[in-house]
C-alpha cells in the first residue's frame, strides 16, 4: 500500500493518478535537499531554544490574565482593565504590567479548546492529550489510566536527536508537581 499523507493508493494493482501526481511533486524538494552541502547546514543549524509551561493548578482564570476580552459582555469578560503590550494586538490585564512589557519573548496560547469542564480531566487532556481513565488520580483505573506527559515526550525525542556532541545542552523534561491532580489544596492533595 502506498501512503501518501492521509491518503492510501493500491501499489500491486497499480498506482493512482493522484498518488503518482503527489509523487512527482515531492522530487523536486528531494532532489534539492541531496545537494546541500552538510558544512552549510551546520553553518545555519538552528539556536537552541526551550520551552516553559506554566500549568497553574487553581490559579487566577485566563479571563483574569492573559485573555481579557474587554469588548465582551460583563458576563464574560474579567473585573480588570487591559493594558497593551509590546506585541501589537495583544493586551493583557492590568495584572500583568512587567509581563506585558516582556511580550515579545513568549506566545500566549489561546487555540486550545477542551470540550471538557472538570478540573482532573481537562489537565490530564492539556498535559497528556489523553483523558485519564481515571479522572487523574490513579487509583480507579490504576497506572494504566496515565499517559505521558508531553514534556517528558520531548525531553526523550530530543535526548535522541542531538545534532552534535558540543551543542548547547538545554536541561530535560522537569515537573515541580508533588503527586496526582488533586481537587484541594495543600500537601494532603499533592500540591503544597
Amino acid at each position: 500500500m502506498l501512503s501518501f499523507g492521509s491518503y492510501r493508493a493500491r501499489d500491486c494493482q497499480g498506482v493512482s493518478r493522484r498518488s503518482f501526481l503527489k509523487a512527482s511533486a515531492a522530487l523536486p524538494f528531494a532532489a534539492g535537499l541531496a545537494g546541500l552541502d552538510p558544512q552549510a547546514l551546520a553553518a545555519e543549524a538552528p539556536k537552541a531554544k526551550s520551552v516553559m509551561l506554566v500549568w497553574l493548578i487553581g490559579g487566577p482564570s485566563h479571563l483574569d490574565l492573559f485573555d481579557p476580552k474587554p469588548k465582551a459582555p460583563d458576563l464574560y469578560r474579567g473585573p480588570f482593565a487591559t493594558i497593551d503590550t509590546r506585541t501589537p494586538g495583544l493586551q493583557v490585564t492590568e495584572l500583568l504590567p512587567r509581563l506585558a512589557n516582556l511580550s515579545d519573548k513568549f506566545s500566549v496560547v489561546r487555540t486550545n479548546i477542551n470540550y471538557n469542564g472538570g478540573h482532573r480531566e481537562a489537565g490530564s487532556i492539556g498535559m497528556t492529550g489523553y483523558s485519564a481513565a481515571d479522572g487523574g488520580e490513579g487509583g480507579g483505573g490504576g497506572p494504566s489510566g496515565y499517559q505521558p506527559h508531553f514534556g517528558s515526550i520531548l525531553a526523550r525525542h530530543r535526548a535522541r536527536h542531538r545534532l552534535e556532541a558540543d551543542s548547547v545542552d538545554l536541561p530535560g523534561f522537569i515537573s515541580l508537581a508533588r503527586g496526582p491532580i488533586g481537587d484541594g489544596v495543600g500537601p494532603n492533595f499533592g500540591y503544597g
